[in-house]
């Protein structure tokens, strides 16, 4: 209650300014939300002063690896909070688990934050550079810089402030890489040496490994309908889409609005042309690829980069962005 009197009296004060006969000046633009940032920041942090464009570190445990803030992707583990202290936003598990918002379907962990113009808002870069992976850091952002546009002045950014909050993100670094797509392959690499035998890649950052054989080697003819069950995951083992009931059970995504049974493809002329379920549904090309190698009742599991995936999308709370992927299929029966 204390903190909030003085919040509101800092807001009251700074409010008041000279009257008398002047003539009065336009004010500058979102000069109410400077002014009740820097109250607030008054309040709860009086003395400290800002870094970069406008951004205030308040908690800073520095890594002891290689310096993150020039590389163009890092793997960052986050919590956002408003200045009342609510989380709007976690990759944190530990976090999840202590609000109550923990899904065990949902993916927690470090996620890819393209490190440049447009991959992360202005006041977050400015909280990377400096970073070492295995660092956490802790900074109070205005809302005037959490926008993916760069000016050369601080003071453009409050001239153009969009509809942001402030928020205070804490980031937890722990990798990097000037390349995304080779880290991803190296994963792939040693992901395959270990669970799939060394197999090598069929095309580049693509994976094929036969399962069970086929009962003949002829492929389908345009427009055959066949059915399939299959299980994608990422390559932590996590499970994020299924057709097996049990499957989905036992990896917590079990949906009871869900018909869980094998589902109809419609083959193509190419792979990119292989649709999906009654609707006639697209499907990522790794996925179309991983069935154009297969025959009738063969099972196999196709591995792949994001480029044949969601790419830097994410895909709901279970696919982060830049994240390879590895679907199990066997073509089967059709559903009774």
């Amino acid at each position: 209650m204390k903190r909030e009197f003085l919040l509101s009296a800092a807001i009251s004060a700074a409010a008041l300014l000279p009257q008398g006969c002047a003539v009065e000046k336009e004010a500058p633009a979102n000069e109410a939300a400077k002014r009740y940032f820097d109250a607030w920041m008054a309040v709860n942090y009086p003395g400290l002063q800002p870094s970069g464009n406008g951004i205030y570190i308040i908690e800073d445990i520095e890594g002891d690896g290689e310096p993150a803030g020039n590389a163009n992707y890092v793997f960052v583990t986050y919590t956002v909070k408003d200045l009342d202290g609510n989380v709007t936003s976690t990759s944190d598990i530990e976090m999840a688990k202590q609000l109550g918002t923990y899904n065990k379907s949902y993916y927690y962990g470090p996620n890819v934050w393209t490190n440049s113009t447009y991959g992360i808002h202005a006041g977050v870069e400015d909280m990377i550079s400096g970073m070492k992976i295995g660092g956490t850091r802790t900074a109070v952002i205005p809302s005037w810089l959490r926008t993916y546009s760069r000016y050369e002045n601080p003071s453009d950014y409050l001239d153009n402030a969009t509809s942001e909050s402030d928020a205070i993100y804490k980031v937890h670094v722990s990798d990097m890489t000037d390349d995304i797509i080779r880290w991803q392959i190296d994963s792939l690499e040693r992901f395959s040496d270990k669970y799939l035998g060394g197999i090598d890649s069929t095309s580049y950052g693509f994976y094929y490994k036969q399962l069970k054989e086929p009962v003949d080697t002829n492929s389908f003819a345009s427009d055959t309908t066949i059915y399939i069950n299959y299980t994608g995951r990422l390559l932590n083992g996590q499970v994020f889409d299924t057709t097996i009931a049990d499957t989905a059970k036992v990896y917590n995504i079990w949906d009871s609005s869900k018909s869980y049974e094998p589902v109809e493809v419609t083959w193509a002329e190419s792979h990119d042309q292989i649709t999906m379920g009654s609707s006639g549904s697209g499907v990522i090309s790794g996925f179309s690829l991983t069935l154009w190698k297969m025959r009738n009742k063969e099972k196999a599991v196709g591995v792949f980069y994001s480029g044949y995936g969601y790419g830097s999308s994410s895909s709901n709370n279970m696919i982060p962005a830049f994240s390879p992927l590895m679907f199990e299929i066997e073509i089967t029966e059709e559903a009774e």
